[in-house]
């Protein structure tokens, strides 16, 4: 389950429903998942098997909208060094009606 509060967004991550398929490490972009062989199930305590991840968002410097994850958008400044900051801080509705002020050559 996924919830955001304030500028957090956090992932409650459940391992009592894995199968161990390994389905999530062969899709997941970031290769940040890997399935070993090192697992242990057995608990008393049905809450051991919850795990939260946690990561600070930002929010939209036009509406003020949260968006993307800190790590996220550093990561994608790193891969597209040349896209300027301040299309950087917008949200995808705000940054799509900048580009068509500036397509449509609307003063500021």
């Amino acid at each position: 389950m996924l919830t955001t509060e304030g500028n957090t967004m956090t992932l409650k991550y459940f391992v009592g429903r894995c199968i161990f398929c390994g389905m999530c490490a062969d899709t997941c972009p970031e290769k940040a998942i890997r399935i070993t062989k090192e697992f242990e199930l057995a608990t008393g305590n049905i809450f051991d098997l919850y795990t939260d991840i946690e990561h600070e968002i930002k929010a939209c410097s036009m509406c003020g909208k949260t968006f993307i994850s800190k790590k996220l958008s550093n990561k994608i400044a790193l891969k597209v060094p040349d896209m300027p900051q301040e299309t950087m801080d917008l949200c995808p509705d705000c940054r799509r009606k900048e580009t068509l002020k500036r397509f449509m050559g609307v003063p500021e």
